[in-house]
């Protein structure tokens, strides 16, 4: 089972400055540069409906698209 916790870790591990947290209905990065993205929103209403390598790529999409 996926947590916040263990999806930041990866995320930081890869050298992310973004973390990912809970909206209502949704989730988002916050900190780092995704203050200067377009989006940094991933409509999912849960958190494992998306794998670690998913929500990776999800991460890279968005810092990569919105920088």
């Amino acid at each position: 089972m996926l947590t916040l916790k263990k999806i930041n870790k990866a995320l930081q591990d890869l050298g992310s400055q973004e973390i990912l947290v809970k909206g209502e209905g949704y989730y988002y990065f916050i900190e780092g540069n995704s203050y200067d993205w377009n989006t940094s929103y991933v409509m999912v209403m849960t958190l494992n409906e998306l794998s670690l390598e998913e929500w990776i790529a999800e991460w890279k999409a968005l810092s990569s698209n919105n920088s």
